[in-house]
């Protein structure tokens, strides 16, 4: 039998992506057959990093609750550190998910924060993450409190590196209506060279739509080239990419339905429903955009309405985009309460 921890070292020298998932979950199963918990343990870890980073957080839950409950059991061999750090990504997958109920989020924030108070951390990691799920359920109000929390706790061992911090502070003003902070914060990103392994793609595609609104219709095409070669055909930033796809409606739009021939496959394919969303609300508004009654377009076989020549009803694809993007949002407001994903999705289709 294959060692599971050499298939562990293979795909750590692979890219993010579904080929690399295959091999981490093959590792798992490997581990299991074996009989090691402790083997099940780590490939179950690897595993989380590879789907969080691969665009399918989905796949996070399963592994990570086997991995509590192999903590519970084996508190010297595991890590509450790399346990806090995977349980900040569950959060994040969780806003994914509409099938998730609040509440049990709501849950999921508590176990991190018990994590993060058992290390002496948390005091801005907490806030910062309660933000993110107000912005995320559409609550401004419990936004401000969490983000003014946050600008005063000092970081620690648990807080984001300062580019992450640096561009959700750009997408709180961007939630909160304020062009101006959000030009200004990811500019700062941009000037002071902040970068990760998603910034500052993430900076470029949240400015696109502010610079465009402020006039900076020059500024906003330069981010654009930059901001779209780096996330061009990457399946963990469908978000990123729907935010250039709105770009490009509103500028190009006989660009934008090249991006979109590029990455609809994935958007149709992908279980992160968030994302799904915001591709589906782009691909509506690029369909409001494009001339004349029928389109070319070459689009994969698993593409819903496919058509073997290649000829597309403008119309068709337009209501298509929008029904799936108002499904979805539906879906998103039911478990919020509110209407807040319905009326982000119609500001997107009347984009201007």
């Amino acid at each position: 039998m294959t060692n599971p921890y050499e298939l562990i070292a293979q795909q750590e020298e692979m890219d993010y992506g579904p080929e690399r998932v295959a091999l981490a979950e093959e590792a798992v199963r490997l581990a299991d057959l074996s009989g090691d918990e402790e083997a099940g343990y780590d490939t179950r870890m690897a595993l989380i990093d590879t789907v969080n980073m691969s665009g399918q957080s989905e796949k996070m839950f399963a592994p990570f609750a086997w991995c509590q409950d192999f903590a519970a059991r084996h508190p010297d061999y595991a890590s509450d550190y790399m346990l806090a750090w995977y349980h900040k990504w569950l959060l994040g997958a969780a806003h994914q998910l509409p099938q998730i109920p609040l509440r049990r989020i709501h849950e999921l924030h508590a176990s991190y924060a018990q994590y993060a108070r058992r290390l002496g951390a948390g005091a801005s990691s907490i806030p910062y993450l309660q933000m993110e799920l107000a912005m995320h359920v559409g609550d401004h109000a419990a936004a401000a409190r969490a983000y003014n929390v946050w600008q005063f706790a000092k970081g620690d061992m648990l807080s984001d590196c300062p580019a992450c911090e640096a561009q959700t502070g750009a997408e709180y003003h961007l939630f909160m209506g304020d062009d101006a902070a959000t030009i200004k914060q990811g500019q700062h990103i941009l000037d002071k060279g902040l970068t990760c392994g998603h910034i500052p793609h993430l900076t470029y595609g949240t400015l696109l739509l502010p610079l465009l609104r402020s006039g900076k219709s020059e500024l906003a095409a330069q981010y654009a080239a930059q901001g779209r070669e780096m996330v061009a055909g990457d399946r963990d930033f469908l978000s990123t990419q729907a935010e250039h796809l709105e770009y490009l409606a509103l500028t190009d739009p006989g660009a934008g339905v090249a991006w979109y021939e590029r990455h609809l496959s994935w958007a149709e394919a992908t279980r992160e429903m968030r994302s799904k969303l915001d591709f589906h609300a782009a691909a509506a508004l690029l369909f409001t955009r494009v001339e004349g009654e029928t389109v070319r377009l070459t689009l994969p076989e698993l593409v819903e309405g496919h058509a073997a020549g290649g000829i597309y009803p403008v119309a068709e694809r337009l209501n298509y985009h929008r029904e799936e993007a108002l499904r979805l949002a539906a879906l998103f407001d039911t478990r919020a309460g509110n209407d807040f994903a319905t009326q982000q999705a119609e500001r997107t289709f009347n984009a201007s």
